[in-house]
């Protein structure tokens, strides 16, 4: 099973931006690192974000495990897609875009 959360960015295009505007994007969820059996033999949870506008990509995003939690992050801008879509499961079952 694969869920998925969606940040709404849509109304940020009201707002006045400057033209350094930027918008970090962390997501993080509850993960014991994974042991070697886990790695070589199993799957591990992930978590992946992606653009809902093709002509406004993400950046390559950042996954670390930090303690026991693993961490997405990636800066968005100046160009800002209409909206967001995370996805968390198991890393064999994640969307490759």
């Amino acid at each position: 099973m694969v869920q998925l959360f969606r940040y709404e960015l849509w109304p940020l295009r009201e707002w006045s931006r400057g033209d350094g505007f930027r918008i970090r994007l962390a997501v993080s969820t509850e993960r014991p690192a994974p042991g070697l059996w886990q790695r070589w033999f199993g799957t591990s949870r992930s978590l992946t974000c992606i653009s809902s506008d093709p002509a406004i990509p993400l950046p390559p995003g950042r996954k670390e495990q930090k303690g026991g939690e693993l961490v997405y992050e990636v800066e968005l801008g100046p160009s800002i897609p209409d909206r967001v879509t995370c996805y968390l499961g198991d890393e064999d079952l994640m969307p490759r875009y």
